[in-house]
C-alpha cells in the first residue's frame, strides 16, 4: 500500500521527498507536512503537519488550553505534544486501493483545515496577551 499511496501522491502534483524508511515530507499549500507509514501495517498511515506552536511561544496553561481545544474543535485531525511543541495527525487505515485518491485528498484537505484552525487559535491566544499587557 505505501508504493501506491506514495504513486497517487506524485499524481496529486506532491513532490515527496524521503526523511528515512518509512517517513516522507511534502510540501502543501506552504504547510511543511509529513506522510508516515507504520513498519509492522503497511495500510496504516499518518499524515502530520510538526510543530504548529512551541511551548515557549505561550504560557503553559494557554499551551495546554489550546491542545484540548484542537483535540475537541477538530473532526478527523487530533493533535499532539512532540518534543517541546503542538503537532497535527490525522491517522488513517487504508483497508482498500479502491477510492484511495478521494481518501488522500480529504485527509490532506482536513490537516491543512486544522492547521489553518490551529494557527487562528494560536493567534487568538497571543492577541490575548497583548491586550493584557
Amino acid at each position: 500500500m505505501k508504493e501506491k499511496v506514495k504513486e497517487i501522491m506524485s499524481e496529486l502534483g506532491f513532490i515527496i521527498s524521503e526523511l528515512s524508511e518509512n517517513v516522507y515530507g511534502f510540501e502543501f499549500e506552504r504547510l511543511q507536512c509529513l506522510m508516515m507509514f507504520n513498519s509492522n501495517d503497511e495500510k496504516y498511515v499518518q499524515f502530520c503537519v510538526p510543530c504548529l506552536v512551541e511551548r515557549n511561544e505561550v504560557d503553559d496553561a494557554d499551551f495546554n488550553k489550546l491542545k484540548e481545544y484542537l483535540n475537541c474543535e477538530l473532526k478527523y485531525v487530533k493533535c499532539y505534544e512532540i518534543g517541546d511543541g503542538l503537532s497535527l495527525f490525522y491517522e488513517r487505515y487504508l483497508d482498500s486501493e479502491t477510492g484511495l485518491e478521494n481518501v488522500i485528498r480529504h485527509v490532506i484537505n482536513w490537516l491543512a483545515c486544522g492547521a489553518l484552525e490551529a494557527h487562528k487559535q494560536i493567534q487568538s491566544v497571543k492577541n490575548e496577551k497583548s491586550e493584557e499587557e
